[in-house]
């Protein structure tokens, strides 16, 4: 299953749904039970969902366009357990990024740059909006490769740049490591390969020696 929720009511039913499913027997497609969005956990929630080995498919990219939103709906007791991404990640559940496209641009850089700042298009807050949850660069690119990978099954065969694995790779227009984190959002792809193939951009002299 793969449910949608963002409120923690919503999460409760998630979670009551899978646990029920796990009682009968274990996934016939042999594919972990997944929830989207979770946007409001409350931390006996998060404890539930571990121990149920569920996937969260979660969007950073929403922060940006949410703080103030955010703030003055959820009230000050939900806001602590809302957009928890670090704590969602040091549980030691995998979690997957996303965009939600069209809700938000289809680039995964919007979403990298959101995970690690947390602030909105304007910088602010300074600091970061509950700057506690925020990611490191190796950490938010985890939710974009390996654990989306994970996800779906594909855990030793793809996103992972390794020996075995499928050719599925970039060609950055910058050294993502050396990169300021607040310009994260506008890194391009020069080139994109999917198993091996050219997906998008060409092939430069000596590229194809990489």
């Amino acid at each position: 299953m793969v449910i949608h929720a963002i409120g923690d009511l919503a999460l409760d039913h998630a979670i009551r749904a899978i646990a029920a499913a796990n009682d009968e027997g274990p996934s016939p497609c042999a594919l972990p039970h997944r929830i989207n969005h979770a946007m409001i956990c409350r931390p006996e929630q998060l404890e539930a969902m571990k121990k149920l080995g569920v996937v969260l498919d979660i969007q950073p990219a929403f922060v940006p366009g949410e703080i103030d939103m955010a703030t003055v709906r959820l009230g000050e007791e939900r806001i602590s357990w809302s957009y928890p991404w670090k704590s969602f990640v040091d549980s030691g559940l995998v979690v997957t990024g996303s965009s939600d496209c069209p809700v938000e641009p289809p680039t995964p850089w919007r979403g990298i740059w959101g995970a690690m700042c947390r602030v909105g298009d304007d910088g602010k807050p300074e600091g970061g909006w509950q700057p506690r949850q925020k990611l490191t660069l190796d950490e938010a690119l985890e939710l974009w490769t390996a654990n989306g990978a994970l996800a779906v099954g594909e855990g030793g065969r793809r996103g992972r740049i390794a020996p075995g694995f499928l050719a599925d790779l970039a060609v950055l227009d910058r050294d993502i490591f050396k990169t300021d984190p607040m310009d994260i959002k506008d890194v391009e792809a020069l080139l994109a390969l999917a198993g091996g193939k050219v997906t998008h951009g060409e092939l430069l002299p000596g590229w194809e020696q990489l």
